[in-house]
């Protein structure tokens, strides 16, 4: 499908040795960071590449307005709101949690979404995951029944660009991994963090699609857990066979790994919370030997 240029010619990224830290891996495996923050910091990797196909399918819909959902501190929202104004678009966007009080000062990514100016509706954090993606759908029910009639065409993105149409940005990045030379895959092991499942499943339809049978997929959950990241992601990938007319799997433990050891736990759980605190001892590691930041 087609995209709408976010990125200019910063796509491919680059693939970036990481030859201090492979000194302390096991057996001195070499180890490669594919350079997504090069994308600049408003719109930001994953997001960017996301958008680039959903703001496309958005204008090729003839839509005036996306409407999405994250955090007060997403940086999914944040670049989508830069993005939708780079595309010309309205922007409307469902934010967790309360609204800054009255002569609070916005900071982070709420400060840079304030900048861009979409609109914004607040949602409780106890009624989130329940009531997140009916809030979407009514506010575009709102859009389309505004006068005059089809003034306003919303398009709803869903949280973190995944979905179908989205997952093909991690599609291209398999391609980008492929050696054009010899066509095998540059990396044994592709290792992603998981927020909402949707790049994970670009990876696992891109392994299939590129037969890259050899190449090991595995997600680093952030939060939530294993059970929860494997229905969303095969709900992506389900969704992009619904788009595409394909037939590619998500089979956990088959098409892809995913871990959920490292996410933020109680201290009542002393072996979760010890795979935390290595997380962010590697983290702070990480920037002492390559000067490279992880977020």
């Amino acid at each position: 499908p087609k995209r709408f240029n976010l990125t200019g010619n910063a796509i491919p990224t680059a693939l970036t040795p990481l030859d201090e830290l492979a000194k302390e891996t096991r057996g001195g495996q070499a180890v490669y960071v594919k350079r997504e923050d090069e994308l600049g910091c408003e719109l930001t990797g994953n997001k960017c590449r996301k958008l680039e196909y959903l703001l496309q399918h958005a204008l090729d819909r003839r839509s005036t307005v996306v409407i999405t959902c994250g955090s007060l501190q997403s940086n999914h929202c944040r670049a989508t709101a830069v993005a939708a104004r780079r595309a010309g678009l309205d922007c409307h966007l469902v934010l967790r949690g309360a609204p800054p009080a009255d002569g609070d000062v916005a900071d982070g990514n709420f400060f840079l979404m304030q900048m861009a100016r979409p609109k914004f509706t607040f949602v409780a954090e106890s009624e989130w995951v329940a009531r997140r993606d009916a809030v979407m759908e009514e506010l575009a029910a709102a859009y389309r029944a505004q006068a005059p009639a089809g003034a306003h065409r919303p398009y709803v993105i869903p949280e973190g660009g995944s979905c179908g149409i989205g997952a093909w940005a991690y599609v291209d990045v398999m391609h980008e991994l492929v050696d054009r030379h010899t066509h095998k895959c540059m990396a044994s092991t592709v290792v992603t963090a998981v927020g909402s499942g949707g790049t994970l499943a670009g990876l696992v339809i891109g392994k299939q699609l590129l037969k890259l049978d050899g190449v090991r997929v595995v997600g680093v959950a952030v939060c939530d857990d294993t059970a929860h990241f494997t229905v969303a992601v095969k709900r992506v990938v389900d969704d992009f066979n619904r788009h595409f007319g394909t037939a590619f799997t998500a089979r956990a433990g088959e098409d892809y790994e995913i871990t959920d050891a490292y996410v933020a736990a109680p201290v009542s759980n002393a072996h979760s919370a010890t795979q935390y605190y290595e997380a962010l001892w590697w983290i702070q590691r990480l920037a002492h030997l390559e000067g490279t930041y992880l977020e």
